[in-house]
């Protein structure tokens, strides 16, 4: 829903060794501390092995794409291995050894600082900043529109 803070997070386990890998979602609407942390289980066949040429991109996408999230981030943390739920950020807000990057994005300890050991501090591409013209606000009113009108929209 536009205007509520949630809390996100997903903790994944690739498949190994025939057997199916596993991702839990966790969601938490944060304006109504009566709510519960809402959880979702899905089994997969994704196995490890993983490896890219781009890097990690937060609230945008690398290359010539160039859409940006249009809302505000608070802490951001990856770590290494599936985290139990009483270790996410939204309990735990201390880097563990697990922790590859922690983004915090406060001005006091700079918007694109890692608080982890890793120290990957995030870089602003220049040309993905977004034009505040009026017909770029409409457009990102109606995508919210169109995202919310049925609580979700999935595309394959």
């Amino acid at each position: 829903e536009i205007g509520k803070p949630y809390y996100a997070a997903a903790s994944v386990r690739l498949a190994a060794d025939g057997q199916p890998g596993e991702v839990t979602f966790f969601l938490k609407d944060l304006s109504d501390e009566e709510q519960p942390l809402s959880v979702a289980t899905m089994t997969h066949d994704l196995e490890g092995g993983l490896s890219g040429k781009s890097g990690i991109a937060i609230g945008g996408r690398i290359g010539g794409n160039h859409s940006v999230f249009d809302g505000l981030l608070d802490d951001v943390r990856l770590s290494r291995g599936p985290l139990p739920q009483e270790d996410l950020l939204l309990s735990n807000d201390s880097p563990a050894s697990s922790t590859i990057g922690y983004w915090r994005f406060e001005p006091s300890v700079g918007l694109d600082q890692d608080a982890s050991a890793s120290r990957i501090h995030l870089e602003i591409d220049p040309s993905d900043q977004q034009s505040d013209s009026a017909k770029r606000r409409a457009l990102n009113d109606l995508c919210h529109v169109l995202l919310n009108s049925s609580e979700f929209l999935y595309v394959r």
